[in-house]
């Protein structure tokens, strides 16, 4: 099994990382093999009342799109 490092973020200060499985996984390189890392829950940040949700929507499948969310 593959292991994906981390994408590389610079969050400012005041932000806290709620979870972060957002990774280097990139489908034209990788292939389809680790399409996994393609997940609903893949970087949530916050600060004070604001939240950035970030997942991949249509779990697994290479046709879905990435959702951004505040």
């Amino acid at each position: 099994m593959e292991y994906f490092e981390l994408q590389p973020l610079r969050i400012p200060s005041g932000w806290t990382v709620q979870y972060n499985n957002f990774s280097e996984y990139d489908l034209e390189k990788d292939g389809e093999k680790y399409r996994f890392e393609l997940v609903e829950d893949l970087l949530q940040l916050k600060n004070h009342n604001l939240l950035i949700d970030l997942g991949y929507i249509r779990l697994w499948m290479l046709q879905g799109n990435m959702c951004y969310t505040l």
